[in-house]
């Protein structure tokens, strides 16, 4: 779908080499989020992505320029635009799955509230959100090793051992989930 978008809308509309490529960014993700669905969040939701693609665009290369190559040099300012990245996605991912905006905002204020005393983490999510964590951590030759060691099982000890992830997954899921694409 982004393909589709960048090919035929966004270098359609001229893209970065003739025209606004600000305007044009933000038709293509608005023409996006209107994709996803004719409601106000979804319009919203395509206005939000192409804004922060905008502003992306705008400070690229003029950090030198204002002074601040000191920090965009720091080895930690990585971290932390990909933690600002990680956490503008988690929170627009709300107003892609509510239904209305009514229901984005009763969505953050039930969340910065914690009425009733429900645990904004399930303990699966949390135990899955450790084990993430944890993996993410792990030496990145640990990934190939393991990789090696189970292409060179035979292939029925190999559909075994996935069929057996997969039954894993569904055992511990929370219930029937459909494909979010099957609601449009």
């Amino acid at each position: 779908m982004s393909s589709f978008f960048r090919d035929y809308l966004y270098f359609g509309l001229g893209g970065s080499k003739y025209g606004n490529a600000y305007l044009n960014l933000i038709i293509t993700f608005s023409a996006i989020g209107l994709w996803h669905g004719g409601a106000w969040n979804f319009i919203v939701y395509g206005l939000s992505h192409g804004a922060v693609v905008c502003l992306e665009r705008f400070l690229r290369g003029r950090y030198k320029s204002w002074g601040l190559t000191s920090i965009v040099s720091n080895p930690i300012f990585p971290y932390f635009s990909g933690f600002v990245s990680l956490q503008f996605v988690a929170f627009s991912r709300v107003l892609f799955r509510s239904e209305s905006l009514d229901g984005v905002l009763d969505f953050f204020m039930s969340m910065l509230s914690n009425r009733g005393g429900v645990y904004l983490v399930p303990w699966l999510g949390g135990f899955a959100l450790v084990i993430s964590i944890a993996l993410h951590f792990t030496p990145r030759d640990w990934n190939g090793k393991v990789l090696v060691r189970l292409c060179g099982y035979p292939a029925v000890i190999q559909g075994c051992i996935l069929s057996s992830i997969v039954l894993l997954l569904v055992a511990f899921s929370s219930g029937p989930v459909s494909f979010v694409y099957f609601q449009f």
